[in-house]
């Protein structure tokens, strides 16, 4: 985790006791699977939206032949 989904600091340490990133700056913790599941939720999300433009492009591409 490079920065604090709350306030952006670049403050984050890993506690491996409880397996949670803690931001120094405002105290946010977050689970190292909580985190895992929203970055991977955010990489299928852009991998959606990366397709449909694919598409619309390609619709797109098909009227005009």
């Amino acid at each position: 985790m490079k920065e604090c989904l709350e306030c952006g600091s670049t403050s984050i340490r890993f506690e491996k006791n409880i397996r949670a990133f803690i931001c120094e700056n405002c105290g946010f913790m977050i689970t190292r699977d909580e985190y895992y599941k929203l970055r991977d939720d955010e990489k299928n999300s852009r991998k959606g939206k990366e397709e449909n433009s694919k598409e619309l492009y390609k619709w797109l591409i098909s009227k005009k032949e």
